[in-house]
């Protein structure tokens, strides 16, 4: 027996540090004459593209998920098949034995009598006398014996049935475990085993050949559901088959995924052509939207792993203990050189995003809120937009203006993923001794930023060039020993928006808004609404402060939706913490239906003019920012600034909170709705804002004579309306269909 080789070590991925010179430009809100700390800039890593690995673990997971439909798709057909062809072969036998019964009685009166059992429709050419007495002779001589054939086959079909049905069970359950092992030899032979018993099935029901034509509705169903069975498994088959060759070295990671993307596409491709029947469209429906998810999965990972060709992927690390509109402050920054599924390098400036801040060539005037701390446009500002790839496009604009590559894509993460990544795999001891939890991940990377930055200032985020390799490895860990815990945890931070997507490819980006990874804001019909909270010159503050939204919608006769937000920010920072015990500055945004109207707000109030500073002459408008800018007015009584913004209204204004205290911000507006013959249909979708971990009560409620005939979604309808409450960690929506009395 030929002993194992042990597996060459992994060699380290080089990072290139930059260096860094020049002062940086305060983000914490230098009050000259009021309020002055020199503050902690701060990012906090996030990690994580293990996904680019050359082990490359999710293509086997999305394998493991496309095998699984395979799995399932016979495991609930098993009792189906059973019991229905089950029935329709008794109820065959059992015709057979009365044909033949009743045809052995009635040959001898063939030619004078006509039967009232048995009706045998004649065709014209049969209606001559003695073809016609030759053709009822040849039918009476072979019915019978057709019936005694079926009869005789029945218990034999049945039998066939029944085996290869469990066998097939038995064989997709083993495959599915050893792709769980992700034992793909095994994997692949249990395949081989459950296509196998496949086609015995298909053989079986083939041999009844014109007499499946009047097979059940029931028995069709399945029988096609065989065929749709085997196309997948086939499909499962090539994909082991390259998987395997990708293992041993002889297949590369394009080859990998453009096999994958080719099965996918053609399995799609055919079960589009079943699903068009209307039988099969309630069935196949969610089967096609996975596998459309599956290419969609497909086409990102082609593009942004560099199969095809070299990408420049910019990973923003964002702080959401210093809230921006995208998920937090974007301090720390890492750009990967990806090519053919590896990651060939990986360069993170130890100056964090104000490294490249004297590099920068756009001279651009700020979003208005933001001269309270730097009326220049800034890299580490870009983030400004709650819509993750406007956002995205300028931080990609602003990165080329300092000398950087163009980039193919953009992919912020916010500090919660750390935490979720370290909970499931482990703690971290760096080198230095500095260790990281779950519970201490983002508190011990803002101190050690805090502490760096007082010995040298031109490095304080040294440490993410040390972190962000050792979580990117427990990532890759954990997804080789737990690949479901991974993908859980994937599709969390995706669902929160604390993994944010964007591609410079528009095929890419169309892929990713499908799945929900664009970070892009909804664009629904009805009412809605998300909440935006900016810290300007906060500090990292926002990690002691609480942040309730009450939300109260009231539907009127009339048709009108009169809604009420209610903001609740409470302080718990302690006076004289140079870190969290210092005043917060929040410019807040609510994104509400395009057609609502202002009524009244309160509770807000604006930092002093003189502390906002003056844009020099030197500093060009942002085409951008100016559109925005320029279109909006200003409600007169509580200074709230109202525009438009992608399809939405958007009232903004300022929320100032010291510590040990509370402010509360309250907006009322109305939105109308539109009646159809006294009936309405009421949409409700509340987007959440990356990086925020707000609490929420939700509140919809009639007029007594509105009457709910039906609602669904998150949250309880009750005949007085509707309620939620809950932490608004991801976007909630309702529905609900009313009538007017």
């Amino acid at each position: 027996m030929s002993k194992k080789t042990s597996p060459k070590p992994k060699q380290p991925v080089p990072v290139a540090i930059q260096p860094h010179e020049g002062a940086h430009s305060p983000h914490v809100l230098n009050l000259r004459r009021e309020n002055t700390i020199a503050q902690a800039k701060d990012l906090r890593l996030q990690n994580r593209i293990a996904a680019f690995d050359e082990r490359v673990a999710e293509v086997p997971d999305l394998l493991k998920a496309h095998s699984e439909n395979f799995a399932k798709l016979i495991e609930t057909q098993k009792q189906g098949w059973q019991e229905g062809f089950s029935s329709f072969l008794s109820s065959a036998a059992t015709f057979g034995k009365t044909l033949k019964g009743r045809l052995n009685q009635k040959t001898r009166h063939v030619k004078g009598q006509r039967s009232a059992r048995l009706y045998i429709p004649i065709p014209a050419i049969f209606r001559h006398e003695r073809v016609g007495i030759f053709f009822l002779l040849l039918v009476a001589i072979t019915l019978p014996v057709q019936g005694l054939l079926i009869y005789r086959a029945v218990k034999a079909t049945e039998y066939k049935v029944a085996s290869n049905m469990s066998e097939g069970v038995q064989h997709a359950n083993a495959f599915i475990d050893a792709l769980r092992a992700q034992d793909f030899t095994r994997a692949k032979t249990e395949l081989a085993f459950s296509l196998g018993n496949i086609k015995d099935l298909r053989q079986t029901l083939h041999a009844f050949g014109p007499l499946r034509l009047i097979f059940p509705a029931h028995i069709k169903a399945k029988y096609t559901a065989l065929e749709l069975s085997e196309l997948t498994a086939l499909s499962g088959k090539q994909l082991l088959t390259t998987l395997l060759n990708f293992k041993a070295g002889t297949a590369s990671f394009s080859t990998l995924l453009s096999e994958a993307s080719t099965e996918i596409s053609y399995l799609s491709e055919k079960m589009r052509l079943i699903a068009d029947r209307q039988s099969w469209k309630p069935i196949l429906s969610p089967l096609k939207e996975k596998l459309r998810a599956t290419e969609d999965i497909l086409t990102v990972l082609t593009d942004l792993s560099g199969s095809r060709e070299q990408k420049k992927i910019l990973l923003v690390f964002q702080n959401p203990r210093e809230l921006r509109a995208t998920g937090g402050f974007a301090g720390s920054l890492a750009l990967l050189t990806i090519n053919n599924g590896k990651i060939d390098n990986v360069e993170i400036p130890s100056g964090g995003s104000y490294d490249v801040q004297g590099q920068l060539t756009l001279n651009r005037i700020s979003p208005k809120p933001l001269h309270l701390i730097n009326p220049r446009f800034e890299l580490q500002d870009a983030n400004w937009w709650p819509d993750f790839p406007t956002s995205a496009k300028k931080i990609s604009e602003l990165y080329g203006a300092t000398g950087g590559p163009t980039l193919d894509g953009v992919i912020a993460i916010t500090a919660y993923l750390g935490e979720e990544i370290l909970k499931s795999a482990g703690p971290i001891t760096l080198s230095g001794g500095e260790k990281f939890t779950a519970q201490n991940f983002i508190d011990q990377l803002q101190n050690i930023i805090a502490r760096d930055r007082e010995t040298n200032r031109k490095t304080p985020k040294r440490i993410i060039t040390t972190l962000f390799p050792a979580v990117t490895e427990k990532a890759r860990e954990l997804t080789r020993s737990n690949p479901q815990t991974a993908l859980t945890i994937l599709i969390n931070a995706l669902y929160k928006k604390d993994i944010q997507i964007w591609s410079r490819d528009e095929e890419t980006e169309a892929a990713l808004h499908r799945l929900g990874a664009s970070g892009a804001l909804k664009e629904v019909s009805g009412d809605y609404l998300s909440v935006i909270t900016s810290n300007v010159g906060g500090g990292k503050t926002d990690g002691v402060i609480d942040q309730n939204i009450h939300h109260e919608a009231r539907i009127t006769r009339e048709g009108t939706i009169l809604t009420t937000v209610t903001l609740t920010r409470t302080h718990h920072g302690k006076h004289g913490d140079k870190l969290l015990g210092i005043r917060n500055y929040s410019f807040v945004r609510m994104y509400v239906p395009k057609d609502a109207r202002l009524i009244s707000a309160s509770g807000f109030s604006i930092p002093p003019s003189h502390l906002f500073e003056k844009p020099p002459i030197t500093l060009d408008p942002d085409p951008d920012i100016r559109n925005e800018e320029t279109e909006a007015r200003a409600d007169l009584a509580s200074g709230t600034r109202i525009w438009n913004e992608r399809g939405k209204t958007v009232f903004g204004n300022w929320l100032i909170v010291n510590p040990g205290e509370a402010v509360q911000g309250k907006i009322t507006y109305e939105i109308p709705l539109r009646y159809l013959h006294n009936t309405i249909t009421y949409a409700l979708t509340i987007e959440q804002q990356a990086g925020a971990r707000s609490k929420i009560t939700s509140q919809v409620s009639l007029d007594p004579q509105l009457q709910i005939i039906s609602g669904g979604g998150e949250g309880v309808w009750q005949a007085s309306g509707w309620n939620f409450t809950g932490v608004l960690d991801k976007t909630i929506a309702n529905s609900a269909i009313l009538y007017r009395l």
